[in-house]
């Protein structure tokens, strides 16, 4: 095998890897295309500000000349929470919500690690079956739909979905008679910021009916569905409890009209911090339901929400505010929309260091809306000034899906952080070479 057949990238992208912009150990403005340019990390919507390998992808683009707003996805931490997710909810496939987030490089991923995805609507199935999703693998959990979305998910063998009313019923029956379907259940969570009990779910004493009305239709019902609403910042594992007893109540009231459920849907709204708790609670019911029941889960932010970083351009200043070229209509709408409010804590420089000295600022978006302000009190430094950025963590979720082209302003760029290369296509990847690489310049084993 010949050594100069290997890439640089390829073989160690690590180090190899051209740094054009600050490098850890260099001043703010170090090899800037525009010298006066600084960057400044904060938390954002995270518990933590953006990685060494995220700032650092951060300056790179930045000094190569990018100029406007722009969403860093990082796939390496999009795996990890896929296998967070596989590794603590064992049993429970997670199937994500592609509402939260339909970014391809995202909606590819989570497809090429085997996860199955919660679609709304036709064009949400169409992108997660041309990303390379299994129909088998998708479930339009929408219980109001619109014609053509179940049209077009009988053309493709797309079987399971979601209904909460007897017109959604008989809507299924002319339809698509062979779906699969899962009745939604009303799930209230008090920890919700955006509780979905109110739009769509059917309380208990509708139950009945609705079993009675699917079997006397033809069609078959495979179990219950609930979602105890999005956006918890606590532990909100007893709300997953209460799901699990209202389950148990549908299983006994299907068996009665010979009925055999086979499928428990949780649908999403875990919360990342406390999945360990949720998952203890949801344990000892999956021991007591019957063996063969298939369990799923549809996990949107906490999958997303960790994998995207933000960075916005100064673009003006005034006494007390600062504006930047992007807003609540664009990466910042779920501050509008669900009332998301970014951390407050210090940023920090591309070393991770605290910066100072700091005020406290308004953040304004760049359009014409009296409403576009992405925050009341950030810190920000006494000089900040046009051209510096701002770089807010956890913006994955509910943010890039939900932006729009309000007044004509420049929509944020996807750039993409892959996961690092650690094997090659020679037997025993990178790590067989390094003897031969050490071998030939000693500089290698440093």
């Amino acid at each position: 095998m010949s050594l100069h057949r290997l890439s640089k990238a390829r073989l160690a992208p690590h180090h190899f890897k051209p740094r054009l912009g600050i490098s850890p150990g260099h001043g703010w403005a170090s090899s800037y295309a525009h010298a006066e340019s600084r960057i400044f990390y904060y938390k954002g919507l995270s518990n933590r500000h953006p990685t060494p390998r995220q700032r650092q992808e951060v300056a790179d683009i930045i000094s190569s000349g990018h100029r406007h707003t722009f969403h860093l996805t990082d796939l390496e931490v999009a795996s990890r929470q896929f296998d967070k997710w596989e590794t603590t909810m064992k049993g429970i496939d997670p199937y994500y919500a592609v509402k939260c987030n339909d970014s391809e490089t995202l909606v590819g991923h989570f497809a090429k690690k085997g996860g199955g995805f919660d679609c709304a609507s036709l064009e949400e199935m169409k992108k997660c079956i041309a990303l390379g999703a299994s129909p088998k693998k998708i479930i339009l959990s929408n219980p109001c739909k619109n014609d053509r979305d179940i049209i077009y998910a009988r053309s493709l063998g797309i079987k399971r979905m979601t209904f909460d009313s007897v017109t959604e019923l008989e809507k299924v029956r002319e339809l698509y008679p062979e779906a699969e379907l899962l009745l939604r259940m009303s799930i209230f969570d008090k920890n919700a910021k955006i509780p979905l009990c109110f739009k769509a779910g059917a309380v208990e004493k509708d139950w009945d009916e609705l079993l009675e009305t699917a079997k006397n239709l033809g069609l078959r019902v495979r179990g219950p569905m609930f979602h105890v609403g999005t956006g918890s910042e606590g532990d909100n594992s007893a709300a997953y409890e209460n799901g699990m007893q209202d389950c148990w109540k549908m299983f006994k009231k299907a068996s009665k009209l010979g009925m055999k459920f086979d499928t428990i849907d949780i649908g999403g709204g875990q919360v990342d911090e406390h999945l360990d708790s949720i998952y203890s609670t949801l344990r000892p019911w999956m021991d007591k339901f019957p063996d063969y029941v298939h369990w799923v889960g549809e996990p949107g932010r906490f999958l997303a929400s960790p994998t995207q970083t933000v960075a916005v351009k100064v673009i003006g200043k005034r006494n007390g505010s600062v504006t930047v070229d992007d807003g609540v209509h664009g990466s910042f709408s779920n501050v509008l929309q669900e009332h998301q409010v970014l951390s407050k804590e210090l940023p920090v420089d591309q070393k991770g260091d605290f910066t100072g000295p700091v005020h406290s600022s308004e953040i304004f978006g760049p359009t014409c809306d009296g409403l576009d302000t992405i925050s009341k009190e950030l810190m920000v430094p006494n000089d900040i000034r046009r051209g510096d950025w701002l770089v807010f963590a956890g913006m994955g979720a509910y943010t890039q899906v939900t932006s729009s082209g309000f007044n004509g302003m420049v929509r944020s760029a996807e750039k993409v952080l892959h996961e690092e290369v650690r094997q090659d296509e020679y037997e025993g990847g990178f790590s067989s070479l390094w003897p031969q690489l050490k071998a030939l310049n000693p500089l290698f084993g440093t």
